[in-house]
C-alpha cells in the first residue's frame, strides 16, 4: 500500500461525506482482508463532483458517465464506484437483440474500482446491482477490444456474450474532433459525405462500434436466454501482449 493511493482513497471519501452532509471521518484504505467483507460494505449514490474524479482517477476513459446514476462501494472508505444508466442509444442493444419485451436495457458504463481493494471487480458489480436495480430483469456492457478489454468480468457473472457490436463511421476535422455519425445528423442534418466534406470533415471508418456486448439477465433468466440463444456465441480470450 502507498502513500499515495492511501491520501487519494482517504481525500476521495472525505470528499463525498462533505458534499453528502457526513461529518464522520473515514478511515484510510488499508485495512486488512477481513474488512474487507461484503457483509461490511455499504452501497449508496455518490455525488457527480466525486464519480468524476474517480473515474477520472481509476477509469480509462477519465470522464463521467452521462444519464446515469452513480453507485460507490463503501468498506468503510470509498473503495470503488459503478455508473449505471440509460445507453446512448435506447433502442439499439433492446432492439438488435430481440429484449425490447423485458424490463431494463440499462448500461453498466463504468466499473472502477481502487487497485488496492481486494474484491474481484464481477463482485462488486454483482452487489451494486443487487441494490440498485432490484426490479430490472436484464442489464449489458459493452468491452473495448481496442484497449485490450475482452470482458473478463462480466464472463465471471455468467454473462450472455452476444458478439461484437455494429461499427459506424465517425467523422473527424482539422483539430482533430471526432463526431459519432448521430451528433453529425444531429448538427448538420445529414452524414453524407459531400455534406461533411463542405464542413470540413473527413470519415474515419469504424470509429464508433465494434465492442464486445455482454448481456446479464438478472431476473426471468431462463427466458432472456432461450431469446438471446441465436445471438449467444462463445465467450472471447484475452489478447496477449
Amino acid at each position: 500500500m502507498t502513500a499515495t493511493h492511501a491520501v487519494a482513497a482517504s481525500s476521495d471519501a472525505a470528499a463525498i461525506q462533505a458534499e453528502e452532509g457526513g461529518s464522520q471521518p473515514t478511515l484510510l484504505l488499508h485495512l486488512p482482508p477481513e474488512d474487507f467483507s461484503a457483509p461490511r460494505w455499504m452501497i449508496r449514490e455518490v455525488a457527480p463532483e466525486t464519480a468524476r474524479r474517480w473515474f477520472a482517477r481509476y477509469h480509462y476513459l477519465a470522464d463521467n458517465a452521462t444519464a446515469a446514476r452513480i453507485w460507490g462501494v463503501f468498506a468503510p472508505d470509498l473503495a470503488a464506484v459503478l455508473a449505471i444508466g440509460l445507453p446512448n442509444n435506447a433502442f439499439g442493444v433492446a432492439s438488435r437483440l430481440g429484449l425490447t419485451e423485458f424490463d431494463g436495457n440499462l448500461e453498466i458504463s463504468r466499473v472502477a474500482v481502487h487497485p488496492d481493494f481486494p474484491a474481484e471487480r464481477s463482485r462488486v458489480i454483482r452487489r451494486v446491482l443487487a441494490v440498485a436495480v432490484p426490479d430490472v430483469s436484464w442489464v449489458f456492457a459493452y468491452a473495448d477490444p481496442k484497449v485490450g478489454h475482452h470482458g473478463g468480468i462480466y464472463q465471471a457473472l455468467g454473462a450472455v456474450y452476444c458478439g461484437v457490436s455494429p461499427q459506424y463511421t465517425g467523422w473527424v476535422d482539422d483539430r482533430g474532433i471526432l463526431l459519432h455519425p448521430r451528433t453529425a445528423v444531429s448538427i448538420y442534418g445529414s452524414q453524407a459525405s459531400a455534406t461533411m466534406a463542405t464542413r470540413g470533415y473527413r470519415a474515419v471508418p469504424a470509429a464508433f462500434g465494434g465492442l464486445h456486448t455482454y448481456v446479464l439477465p438478472l431476473r426471468q433468466v431462463d427466458a432472456i436466454r432461450a431469446v438471446l440463444a441465436p445471438h449467444t456465441l462463445p465467450y472471447p480470450k484475452r489478447v496477449s501482449a
